[in-house]
């Protein structure tokens, strides 16, 4: 019963907004006064009986569409999940392995002195 409440309420104050607007315009304009109440009542109208629902929002949202999620090929690598580790950790490190994107400089002999 609310709703229809506010309905009507928005359906006056629409007639009263397109009855003032219409009286401006014949003013300005010189067009005949006698549109003016035909006019509003039409849109007010409208507001109250919504033919099409626009103006009322639904009660249930639309279902969201699931779009799934495209898989990949298998080839670069990127989306192969890590095995072998525990929650938390990282993979061990080896002694000698170069960090992620660090070159390995090649080893040199210094002479001896």
């Amino acid at each position: 019963m609310l709703g229809m409440r506010k309905r009507l309420i928005v359906a006056g104050l629409s007639f009263i907004a397109v009855l003032a607007a219409y009286e401006l315009a014949s003013v300005v304009l010189g067009a005949p006064r006698v549109v003016g109440p035909i006019l509003a009542t039409v849109v007010s109208a409208l507001v109250v009986l919504d033919p099409g629902d626009l103006l009322r929002a639904s009660a249930t949202p639309p279902k969201a569409r699931r779009v799934p999620l495209p898989r990949p090929s298998g080839g670069s690598g990127v989306f192969r999940p890590l095995t072998g580790l525990g929650r938390g950790r990282s993979a061990p490190r080896t002694r000698g392995a170069a960090r992620p994107g660090v070159a390995a400089r090649p080893r040199t002999t210094r002479p001896a002195a």
